[in-house]
């Protein structure tokens, strides 16, 4: 097996760190820290509802999830994606890949060559939107049981793949850890 200098952080430390050193790096030079929240937790309102309430209660910083259903059924639109980047450019945002459906780690080549795809978009997405980085999921297991060699390799190519495309594009790739 490939070795990989890979940090795997619980969630609260991801966040700390998202917030003090990447999301707002004035932290760095005195500045102060931000919190953010994700829009998951507003999975059933518009995007341009999503931007108002965080307005409202004054968040700076954001993870953007694209598989909201507003967002995901207008995706190819450009005209759609075009006037959302308006508001997105108000807000320090994270994009997280989407993952609801899909595992970089499947052994179903067919899985992950979407996984492939959807997170190339997401690269191009987060250019567009000047985010600087995407959250990725390692991949999950339908049953109960380790990851198997063959699993993990799938998993190595499928960094190998994105972080060039990621490297090329100033996107910082950060690797969430998945509740046992």
């Amino acid at each position: 097996m490939r070795n990989y200098n890979l940090y795997f952080l619980t969630l609260t430390e991801t966040n700390k760190y998202l917030n003090t050193h990447i999301l707002n790096n004035q932290q760095l030079n005195g500045g102060i820290m931000r919190i953010g929240v994700s829009t998951l937790f507003f999975w059933d309102y518009p995007m341009v509802e999503i931007f108002d309430i965080f307005r409202d209660i004054g968040v700076k910083c954001m993870e953007f999830f694209p598989e909201n259903p507003d967002f995901w059924d207008n995706r190819f639109d450009l005209d759609y994606i075009s006037e959302l980047r308006k508001e997105f450019l108000k807000f320090d945002v994270a994009l997280h890949n989407p993952h609801i459906e899909l595992n970089p780690s499947s052994l179903n080549p067919y899985v992950r060559e979407a996984v492939i795809k959807e997170t190339l978009w997401s690269i191009e997405l987060a250019k567009f939107y000047r985010c600087e980085l995407i959250t990725i999921h390692p991949g999950k297991r339908p049953i109960n049981r380790p990851p198997t060699e063959e699993e993990f390799e799938a998993f190595f190519r499928y960094i190998d793949k994105i972080l060039k495309v990621a490297k090329c594009k100033n996107i910082m790739i950060c690797l969430e850890n998945m509740p046992e």
